[in-house]
């Protein structure tokens, strides 16, 4: 079965990581810590009881994933006075976006990805939320002093708009060729996602505000 599977060939793994020499790949030598991310609960479940005896499981979280329809989305909400939205978020904001990050992100593969910003007067941001070219909505962040007012339900709602009417849905157009009526995508936009029209979220386990937040954006938890 998998578990005796897994019991078999994770230590070969292990040992592997830990012993083998790559001198020639980029990076080398690697962290000592290995990630094991979107991992199936019977996998988890068995390197768990593998590794748990040993105390070599630093790390051990539960996400939930959400899947958000772009085709029943919330009306973007109006925002407080005094702030506004800007769609991309500004190029001048990105050493806020960077330092509150707790992922390690680069700003030129962030300002490739669609995006939306919430401004104060100012014109400094005050919330915002990226969409990774996997079709996953990421990096919703609101600075500390405006958090509790919907907020976040506000920017990611204005990005996903956004997301639907600019990147997933491609415009089609008719053409006449050899006697038949065709239609044919229009490739003027950024290529984004497959036109699956959705987006999803993981969400840790246990954070209700969030999954409120998906919930709110019409997103339904898939596993």
């Amino acid at each position: 079965n998998l578990k005796h599977q897994i019991q078999q060939h994770a230590p070969s793994a292990f040992h592997f990581v830990r012993n083998g020499k790559i001198p020639e790949s980029p990076g080398w030598p690697f962290s000592p810590n290995i990630l094991f991310y979107r991992t199936q609960t019977e996998v988890a479940d068995a390197l768990r009881n593998l590794l748990n005896p040993y105390q070599a499981v630093e790390w051990d979280t539960n996400w939930g994933r959400f899947n958000i329809p772009l085709s029943h989305l919330p009306a973007v909400p109006t925002l407080p006075d005094g702030l506004i939205y800007e769609s991309p978020v500004p190029e001048g904001q990105y050493d806020i976006v960077l330092s509150t990050s707790s992922i390690k992100r680069q700003k030129k593969v962030l300002m490739d990805l669609p995006s939306s910003s919430i401004l104060d007067n100012r014109g400094n941001a005050v919330a915002w939320a990226f969409c990774g070219t996997d079709a996953s909505l990421s990096t919703l962040y609101v600075v500390d002093a405006w958090r509790k007012k919907g907020l976040a339900k506000a920017v990611a709602a204005d990005l996903l708009h956004k997301v639907r009417d600019e990147y997933d849905f491609p415009n089609l157009k008719e053409k006449y060729d050899a006697g038949i009526w065709k239609r044919e995508r229009v490739e003027e936009r950024k290529p984004f996602g497959r036109g699956s029209g959705y987006v999803f979220a993981e969400i840790k386990v246990g954070n209700t505000a969030s999954e409120r937040t998906m919930e709110w954006l019409g997103g339904r938890k898939a596993g």
